[in-house]
């Protein structure tokens, strides 16, 4: 399981993500940045930091977030 911290500044969401990400950890991402997630353009920056592994439906789900405009940093 994931762990996840959430910044809000200005209006922007950035969700500093450690650990191993699955498909089930997508919920609890957007119950975290939810607002951010319902607007076109997506306010959002995603820090992947400390990861062991993230799988193919995690994968999947962040790149549909970079085409609407999220921003993926990986340390």
């Amino acid at each position: 399981m994931a762990r996840m911290r959430l910044k809000l500044v200005d209006g922007q969401y950035c969700v500093q993500m450690d650990g191993s990400i699955t498909g089930r950890d997508l919920r609890r991402l957007e119950r975290l940045c939810g607002p951010a997630l319902e607007r076109p353009i997506v306010p959002l920056t995603l820090r992947l930091g400390r990861l062991s592994s993230v799988d193919l439906v995690a994968r999947t789900y962040f790149e549909r977030l970079v085409q609407r405009g999220a921003l993926v940093i990986t340390e």
